[in-house]
């Protein structure tokens, strides 16, 4: 018997650590040094904020960036709770996954996205778009990461 989906009603805005893209992607800001890269769909992972304090050239891209810090905040934790009340209704899937360090994870970064929100918008890291239509001329990145 085929146990049940996890099926969730819309997209859910919540993030990744520059930890978790190196997981993912075996890469290291330290190794992105002196290259432009594009992070799409962003989302409120703080990867960017993270590259920006390495002094790594980091764009992330977002239709939802056209929101306020509060607003984003707002919907981030909504889909962190609601994400997380259903990963629990489905135990038998996520076992061996500890719901409250995942949850925690979001949230930091949530938090390191968030600190650097406000600022980085104004200096362009933070540009409110998505795919297929970008606002950035061909070749103008080193490399692209899609955590979502």
């Amino acid at each position: 018997m085929t146990a049940p989906t996890l099926r969730l009603d819309t997209m859910q805005f919540f993030g990744r650590l520059a930890s978790d893209y190196h997981a993912m992607f075996g890469v290291t800001l330290q190794a992105l040094a002196g290259q432009r890269i594009l992070d799409c769909p962003s989302g409120p992972c703080s990867f960017v904020a993270e590259a920006a304090a390495a002094g790594v050239d980091a764009v992330g891209v977002d239709p939802l960036y056209i929101h306020t810090h509060d607003e984003l905040r707002a919907r981030c934790e909504l889909d962190i709770a609601g994400t997380i009340k259903a990963m629990s209704e489905h135990g038998d899937h996520y076992s061996t996954l500890d719901l409250t360090s995942y949850a925690a994870s979001k949230r930091a970064a949530l938090d390191g996205f968030l600190a650097d929100y406000e600022v980085g918008r104004a200096a362009g890291r933070y540009v409110a778009a998505s795919l297929p239509q970008l606002p950035f001329a061909d070749q103008s990145f080193d490399q692209t990461f899609s955590a979502h």
